[in-house]
């Protein structure tokens, strides 16, 4: 935002791929992230680059990101018993993390933005 706040944004995929420009919350507003479910991303975590995928995308919450490696994650974070857990960041932390998306090619090769590769 103008003000230097940030607001997060999800919008439908429909809504997305009307005609048109998308709704912004304001006219000056400017776009730091546009991720979809199941995108690759990367961030900073504990002084480690961490790599996971978006699992979920709400307004409340911000990003669920479940590790890379980890398999059938959406039943092990529901599981009460189980101590796996989502990543949950909302917009202001996911910046100060350095969030970026990521692209793993058909050969398994990383592309990271921040790398310059």
């Amino acid at each position: 935002m103008p003000d230097g706040k940030l607001k997060p944004q999800v919008i439908p995929t429909f809504e997305a791929h009307q005609n048109g420009a998308a709704r912004k919350p304001h006219p000056a507003a400017k776009r730091l992230l546009r991720v979809f479910k199941r995108d690759m991303v990367a961030f900073e975590r504990d002084g480690k680059t961490t790599i996971g995928y978006v699992q979920k995308l709400t307004e409340a919450n911000g990003l669920s990101i479940a590790p890379h490696n980890e398999a059938n994650a959406d039943a092990r974070n529901r599981d009460k018993s189980d101590p796996f857990r989502f990543f949950q960041m909302s917009a202001g932390p996911l910046i100060k993390a350095n969030i970026r998306r990521i692209f793993i090619d058909e050969m398994g090769r990383l592309r990271d933005p921040k790398s310059n590769n």
